[in-house]
């Protein structure tokens, strides 16, 4: 199963680390995490909760490689298929264009799949 993730507002370590929880509860045995190098993923708090949760397992990506990174393969399908064109008036339209887009992307598990096969990683699906 993949998870394709948006909230609304910025993120902080203790989003991320609500995310693991639920991940967890929602998923299991091993959870293998593809993360990029972005600061949250690395959080002191986040940290802690990794350490005590050993089924979660972290793969970072190098440190700029967005080719590798399956949510890049995921914004440009959206960008180009779902939010081109689109007439939107302001900044809640957008959000709401994005939430609509990413709720539809959480239902096609075969294109979710695609977008990690896109990043030519040695993961099996």
């Amino acid at each position: 199963m993949f998870l394709l993730l948006v909230p609304r507002g910025n993120v902080s370590q203790e989003v991320v680390v609500a995310f693991l929880r639920d991940l967890l509860r929602h998923c299991r045995g091993r959870v293998i995490l593809i993360w990029d190098r972005w600061a949250v993923h690395r959080g002191p708090q986040v940290r802690a909760y990794l350490a005590r949760h050993p089924r979660l397992r972290v793969e970072p990506l190098p440190a700029y490689a967005p080719e590798l990174n399956a949510v890049d393969h995921a914004w440009g399908h959206m960008k180009y298929h779902d939010l081109a064109n689109h007439g939107l008036e302001d900044v809640e339209a957008l959000a709401d264009a994005v939430a609509d887009d990413h709720a539809r992307l959480r239902r096609q598990q075969r294109l979710l799949k695609a977008f990690v096969r896109a990043t030519g990683l040695p993961i099996r699906l």
